[in-house]
């Protein structure tokens, strides 16, 4: 039986039976840790802090992998989603067009415009974002200060304006 062969256990010879209780417990963990994450490879700790430090760098891993494996999913599970979307909407482009008896040059003029803008990942505007709305009417208005003013004092008129009467600069931006 395998538990009748010979270890070495800091440096002396003695029977798996005879070795220490940690090493023992240590072993059997590596064993399952091991052969939880393929990591069945001949490495041979020499004591049971080797052996620690085994698991430890084997959990670790195994970690790592599995946290690998989540976000690749997840990366994936939204880019389908992204794209059913995209292809609901063209299929009731599709649909409304076909139900209003549109001309096939521009329901096909029409397709293809939706296609390329749906692909179209552009810069996002104000309105795309819909948690803004849910804001505030006041950390709207400086949000959207934010977004605006670094914008029109490059150009000169507006520049111009902001240092003459920054006040109605400030009310200017609000509306």
């Amino acid at each position: 039986a395998w538990t009748l062969s010979v270890v070495s256990v800091n440096g002396r010879d003695v029977t798996f039976r005879e070795a220490p209780l940690t090493y023992q417990y240590t072993t059997a963990y590596h064993w399952a840790v091991a052969q939880s994450t393929l990591g069945a490879i001949e490495i041979s700790p020499k004591n049971s802090y080797e052996r620690s430090f085994n698991i430890l760098c084997s959990l670790l891993a195994l970690l790592c992998g599995s946290t690998l494996v989540s976000v690749l999913s997840a990366t994936m599970v939204d880019m389908q989603v992204s794209h059913q979307e995209r292809v609901r909407q063209l299929r009731f482009l599709r649909r409304y067009l076909r139900e209003n008896e549109v001309s096939g040059k521009v329901a096909i003029q029409v397709q293809r415009q939706a296609q390329a803008r749906l692909g179209d990942s552009g810069k996002i505007a104000r309105g795309d974002v819909l948690a803004i709305q849910l804001l505030s009417e006041s950390l709207q208005k400086q949000l959207h200060r934010e977004v605006c003013e670094p914008k029109l004092v490059m150009h000169p008129f507006f520049h111009m304006l902001r240092s003459v009467d920054g006040a109605w600069f400030e009310d200017f931006l609000g509306e």
